[in-house]
């Protein structure tokens, strides 16, 4: 790349031309003199810009463009745990149980400390079963726990005793649902009243 002015006169010329080992850059910019009209004669080189200041340039526009990228798209957000289930017509067709669900720990209000949570509940009327069936194969005393932490389905548990993490410092609602064996639940559902406890901080 070329700067050229001619003798006595006010405009630059801007061109580009091929000199080994320079690279093209191909405008050209013409800026008018006073007397309005453009020059284009042979002048004296002011400044000649080598590959290494290309690749340079060309590598720092890479760079900026690849940060502008990842500012507008952000940071990989970590998928959420699984949503409540539903089901396809509501629950209209799903048999009842005779099951009760108890959240015994933890209790409304109380103050928990550490990174694990130990959760307990208790049912009457009925068991917990490992065993998982067909929607057509449901005994309405037979099921699993699912346990939900702020609304999300975070266990499908066999068992009455869950330990789960819990972060210090934050306040946490949870309840917990005797479902079927096929893992979806009775009508009406069996669902433990929402209670809500603290972390201690750290």
């Amino acid at each position: 790349m070329v700067w050229r002015e001619e003798a006595g006169g006010t405009l630059l010329s801007l061109t580009a031309r091929l000199l080994p080992p320079y690279t093209v850059v191909p405008f050209t910019l013409l800026k008018p003199c006073a007397g309005g009209a453009a020059h284009n004669g042979v002048g004296r080189e002011l400044l000649t810009m080598r590959r290494p200041f290309l690749v340079l340039l060309t590598s720092l526009l890479v760079c900026l463009a690849g940060c502008s990228t990842a500012t507008a798209d952000g940071p990989s957000s970590t998928p959420g745990p699984t949503p409540y289930p539903t089901l396809a017509g509501g629950l209209a067709h799903r048999p009842s149980t005779p099951v009760k669900i108890t959240l015994i720990s933890p209790t409304n209000g109380e103050v928990v400390h550490g990174t694990t949570l130990v959760v307990k509940v208790s049912i009457t009327g009925g068991v917990v079963t490992s065993v998982t069936t067909s929607q057509g194969d449901i005994t309405p005393t037979k099921g699993h726990v699912h346990l939900y932490l702020n609304n999300q389905l975070i266990y499908m548990s066999y068992t009455l005793t869950q330990p789960i993490t819990v972060t210090p410092g934050l306040e946490y609602s949870m309840h917990a649902e005797f479902v079927a064996q096929d893992h979806y639940p009775f009508n009406p559902r069996d669902v433990t009243p929402t209670i809500f406890f603290t972390v201690a901080p750290a």
